[in-house]
């Protein structure tokens, strides 16, 4: 594999201009006062900031499309479809190579069949996740909301039942089983999901198993970014993915989630239908001039994701199951976790201030220093709505 062809042949990212600027200013005083989220709709639910009546709402509308303008005036880039992820032949799939690719082209990348000799890939059948994990209590998900109410996790349907009758009852077909960690523990992901390679390649000690367990066919995440460097493993059904570089945050009308645990794009919700690139350039025109990659995942095939890159996931098949590895390491000066998107980080710094134990760099903070119990800390990305509707029940 020649990393360094790869690397020169790198599509182009959002220069810095000055209406850029003016939203990342704009982005970092929202935050920290907050202004976009007093203005609600009639049951509460915060809305998307750019349809937002007030003053700061009609600010981030006005810099947004300067914005456009200056991306369409450049045509720097001009799409002719999905640019296709790079994939990596699994006998290249070692830790120098993966090491340069990640410092020199920073990309996501696809290695195809890394658990087609796994146990796991048997293990997460339908008939035997509920044989064997069915009295496992899972937090689900609904995302499904008004296409004006913002995807920022503040708004979303929360429900609580066992993982067998979440796979059999109806009621939960437009669930989503998110950022759960009740199917394996550490030894077990090392036995069953090739963990001790995966650990070689990364030499990293500290991971947080994350799964994603959906059922209906065609249903999708929002276009959303997160501070983590996330190899992904796609157990069962298919998924398509597309990406974008965090360079273009001030394009897609980007906004945090509450503590800052992931970054979300108010272009699209979760009820949106079809192909991403497809309802993107009819939708919004300009993104002829953003590079969207693309890549549809078969059972089996392993994923990075580098640090605050965009993306959107479509679900293809009527139950897939993912498992999401979240490497931690400490932070440190020229970390992609800092230098990738450096105004998300920044973001996140403000969150933390405001909420510190709460902050995902408190949890992971508190992940490095605790490997023993690393899988105890990231319950769901969620937890805040599901243990106030809980406490709410309770009463």
């Amino acid at each position: 594999m020649d990393i360094d062809n790869i690397h020169k042949k790198k599509l182009p990212t959002l220069r810095p201009s000055f209406y850029s600027f003016r939203w990342r200013l704009l982005f970092l005083f929202d935050l920290i006062f907050e202004l976009s989220l007093r203005k609600k709709d009639a049951k509460g639910r915060t809305i998307i900031k750019h349809e937002n009546p007030s003053f700061i709402g009609k600010q981030f509308k006005k810099i947004h499309s300067k914005n456009i303008q200056i991306l369409m005036k450049r045509k720097k880039f001009e799409s002719n479809g999905p640019v296709a992820i790079t994939e990596i032949n699994i006998k290249d799939f070692t830790h120098d190579n993966f090491k340069e690719w990640k410092n020199k082209v920073n990309e996501p990348v696809v290695v195809r069949g890394f658990l087609s000799d796994a146990p796991i890939t048997e293990l997460t059948k339908e008939e035997n996740l509920i044989s064997k994990f069915g009295d496992i209590e899972v937090e689900c998900a609904n995302f499904s909301f008004d296409k004006d109410i913002s995807p920022d996790g503040r708004n979303i349907n929360v429900a609580r039942t066992s993982l067998r009758d979440y796979l059999t009852l109806d009621k939960y077909n437009n669930y989503y089983v998110n950022n759960f960690h009740g199917i394996l523990n550490r030894m077990d992901f090392y036995r069953l999901c090739n963990g001790r390679k995966l650990r070689k390649i990364q030499k990293k000690d500290y991971a947080l198993h994350q799964w994603f367990i959906k059922r209906d066919a065609g249903s999708r995440s929002s276009l959303h970014s997160a501070n983590a460097e996330n190899i992904f493993l796609n157990i069962q059904g298919k998924k398509e993915w597309h990406f974008i570089h965090p360079s273009y945050a001030p394009v897609l009308q980007t906004t945090l989630s509450k503590y800052g645990t992931f970054a979300v794009s108010e272009l699209m919700n979760h009820g949106m239908k079809g192909n991403f690139y497809e309802l993107m350039h009819k939708e919004h025109p300009y993104f002829n001039n953003i590079p969207v990659y693309k890549v549809t995942l078969e059972p089996g095939d392993l994923l990075y994701n580098p640090p605050w890159w965009w993306h959107d996931v479509r679900n293809l098949s009527s139950l897939t199951v993912g498992c999401a590895t979240r490497w931690v390491e400490p932070l440190k000066p020229g970390s992609k976790l800092i230098t990738n998107s450096s105004i998300l980080f920044t973001g996140q710094i403000i969150e933390f201030l405001k909420n510190p134990k709460k902050s995902p760099i408190y949890t992971i903070s508190r992940a490095v220093n605790n490997k023993n119990e690393v899988n105890e800390f990231f319950n769901t990305v969620f937890a805040s709505e599901w243990d106030k509707k809980s406490k709410e029940e309770s009463v």
